[in-house]
């Protein structure tokens, strides 16, 4: 099927009973909006116990239960990373035959993601006051950016793979021909829906 990224803001309550969560095949990647409750996490018998501060990220693997607790409201982003995208991105990106594993990480600090929340925050709030329906463009145009990030950054991908990531990151701008079409595509759509694969 078609795989996609998908995000949603969630306010969650204070939770006296742990609640278990586990998505067999969604990498979740977690905002703190707002709140700095105290969260505990217990997953593959380890119990963490952290004050979760605002701007502070979590990603939580597919196929991992575990259970959260908090002793607060709070408020986060999450945004879903099916498994496939993770797969595509390695394939056609480092080629190899299988993803690195993405570490699963608990509040930590991570500036580049803290940005990338804060521009998908925006881009929420920006549809919001409209009254526009919110669409996926900004997730599908920063889909391969964002993956990029976390396998360069937070998975054992080893130096040669790194490296060759390290790169990619020098790219050609589109000669300025193509550029000039992209433009009057996008003023001539602007009113309408436009998906990055059109």
């Amino acid at each position: 099927g078609n795989r996609q990224m998908a995000s949603a803001i969630w306010r969650f309550p204070r939770t006296p009973e742990p609640i278990d969560v586990c998505h067999p095949t969604t990498n979740t990647l977690a905002f703190q909006r707002a709140g700095t409750p105290l969260i505990t996490r217990l997953a593959d018998g380890k119990r963490v116990s952290k004050r979760v501060r605002i701007g502070s990220v979590t990603f939580a693997p597919m196929g991992v239960s575990a259970t959260w607790e908090s002793d607060r409201p709070c408020e986060q982003v999450h945004v879903y990373i099916d498994s496939g995208i993770v797969e595509q991105f390695v394939d056609q990106q480092l080629g190899l035959g299988t993803a690195p594993e993405i570490d699963d990480f608990f509040a930590v600090s991570d500036p580049w993601l803290s940005g990338y929340f804060q521009i998908l925050i925006g881009e929420y709030d920006l549809m919001r006051e409209s009254q526009r329906v919110s669409d996926t463009l900004l997730l599908d145009q920063t889909e391969c950016l964002l993956v990029r990030h976390l396998i360069r950054w937070h998975a054992n991908t080893g130096r040669r793979q790194g490296s060759k990531l390290d790169r990619q990151a020098k790219v050609a701008p589109l000669h300025p021909v193509l550029t000039r079409r992209v433009q009057e595509f996008v003023d001539a759509n602007l009113a309408g829906e436009l998906s990055l694969q059109a």
